[in-house]
């Protein structure tokens, strides 16, 4: 395997390879040359910058001067410690939110390197990790990310224009709330105002300030002067008293009214402000929505742990990092939030209150401020270029002359955390033409042996795209697509592969 990046540091050295990787670069290069556009150069990016053997400041990237990382490619990743790992400390480990990808790394005491594998399979855009190592007693998390490129498509026209596409229908259906890679992309600003996964992403990039912003509010909570109203006996009145008072004083004594008692007022600070109460409510909202993230998750492995358990971890330690702040003692005697009257200056003006305050709009107003900031994980691509296929279909549909029939609602199930399209007749799509032909178009109908009008022999089926035409005198015809993301590039006899590209034989033999 030919050696694609050394990294070299004064800690350890990170050596990535792979098996031949030619056939990707020309299938790319081929690409990008028929739409007019140049090959991009792969780019490892480190957080913080990280200091190189042959750089005298900190780098935030490494040019390895081509592209070489590409989708369904294994890659062989390295790191080799200078220094043995010291007794009690922890082992040196890759952090990332599948556990496949963090279990695919394996340290060895022997040779003191930290080596796995990783193929992203279909999922393109940012692949980033967490490498933790502990050097002379301090804990060290360097995070590492590199782009992996499509061969088939432009990731800045193709695939950017297939995403507009199935939002445009099915609006928050490509985000996931984990995947190998992530995109810097814009969300959908459409339906679904409430989708628990934007929430999380924006929370994910905002925690570091918020609980920033909340340790000042702690250190010093804003409070004010507040009348306080109490009843004493006549015997029992002690220190100053207003005019008032000391004239009603003596009138009751002249009257020799002994028994009679006074109302007294003071001052005192009080933290019980809407301030407060307003930081006590957006305290509670993030962990109730952390928590709520955490129980999806769960629910949606089905039995099967998909998630890595430093991501879990992470998960519980932000709700306990806010459990902290809502149990400090002076929230207790903050009552409940029930909103601003009138615009606070101190929300938006007072060291941590402001913060805060800034944060939440962030959060409230997620849609609207997802504009590429925040790095959200996206289904793969064969399965977006599965439902790019099937809305291609509705437009061809449409473009022949016939009117689609309103569904009423967009035939979509959510989570909060996924979206999922509606499989099968339930979520198809109708049309008509004036000259009486209808159209059903449905994604992935099932058809089982005991069916009605059409069953299978032996096993369920489930075809990708399903069109059914009815004629008006009542004869119908059905087609049936398959969506293959795969392709196929013909060989010379010299091993050349050249010439148009197509459908692999096994997948046609497959359909």
């Amino acid at each position: 395997m030919p050696e694609l990046a050394v990294i070299e540091t004064g800690h350890f050295d990170c050596v990535i390879w792979s098996k031949d990787i030619r056939s990707s670069q020309r299938r790319l290069e081929r690409t990008l040359t028929e739409r007019g556009n140049a090959v991009p150069t792969s780019e490892v990016r480190f957080s913080p910058p990280l200091l190189l053997k042959h750089t005298t400041e900190p780098v935030f990237e490494l040019c390895l001067g081509e592209a070489v990382f590409f989708e369904n490619k294994y890659y062989e990743i390295e790191f080799l410690f200078h220094q043995p790992p010291e007794e009690g400390d922890p082992l040196p480990s890759v952090q990332h939110k599948l556990k496949v990808i963090e279990e695919s790394f394996h340290f060895s005491r022997r040779s003191c390197s930290l080596r796995g594998s990783i193929n992203a399979g279909n999922h393109v855009g940012t692949f980033q990790f967490k490498l933790a190592y502990s050097y002379q007693g301090r804990l060290i998390e360097q995070s590492i990310a590199f782009d992996i490129l499509p061969v088939k498509m432009d990731m800045q026209s193709d695939f950017r224009a297939m995403n507009e596409a199935v939002d445009a229908v099915f609006p928050l259906w490509r985000f996931s709330l984990a995947e190998s890679t992530r995109h810097s992309l814009s969300a959908v600003k459409k339906p679904h105002s409430q989708f628990l996964l934007l929430w999380f992403a924006r929370f994910e990039s905002l925690h570091k300030e918020l609980l920033a912003g909340l340790k000042h509010v702690v250190n010093a909570p804003h409070s004010r002067l507040m009348e306080h109203k109490h009843t004493v006996p006549m015997s029992r009145l002690r220190g100053r008293l207003s005019r008032q008072q000391e004239e009603r004083l003596a009138l009751e004594k002249a009257n020799k009214n002994y028994e009679k008692s006074f109302t007294l007022s003071k001052k005192q600070l009080n933290v019980d402000t809407p301030e407060n109460r307003f930081i006590k409510a957006v305290i509670g909202h993030g962990i109730t929505r952390l928590t709520r993230v955490q129980q999806l998750a769960c629910l949606a492995e089905s039995g099967k742990v998909r998630f890595s358990a430093s991501f879990m971890k992470e998960l519980e330690s932000w709700q306990k990092a806010l459990r902290h702040f809502q149990k400090q003692p002076f929230f207790r005697d903050v009552g409940e939030y029930r909103g601003l009257k009138r615009e606070s200056l101190v929300l938006q003006q007072k060291p941590g209150y402001a913060k805060v305050y800034k944060i939440w709009q962030q959060l409230k107003w997620y849609l609207e401020l997802l504009d590429g900031a925040d790095q959200l994980s996206l289904r793969n691509v064969a399965e977006m270029y599965e439902v790019w296929c099937f809305l291609e279909i509705r437009r061809i549909i449409v473009d022949l002359g016939f009117e689609e029939v309103p569904c009423g609602r967009i035939p979509l199930l959510g989570t909060g955390i996924r979206v999922s399209l509606k499989d099968g007749m339930a979520g198809a799509f109708h049309f008509r033409r004036s000259d009486g032909v209808k159209i059903r178009l449905a994604h992935e109908p099932i058809f089982r042996k005991k069916d009605d009008q059409i069953r299978t022999w032996l096993v369920t089926q489930k075809p990708d795209i399903l069109l059914e035409a009815t004629f008006p005198d009542g004869a119908g015809i059905i087609w049936l697509f398959d969506a293959k993301y795969q392709i196929e590039t013909p060989a010379d006899d010299q091993g050349t592969r050249s010439g148009p590209d197509r459908v692999p034989d096994d997948a046609i033999n497959q359909m």
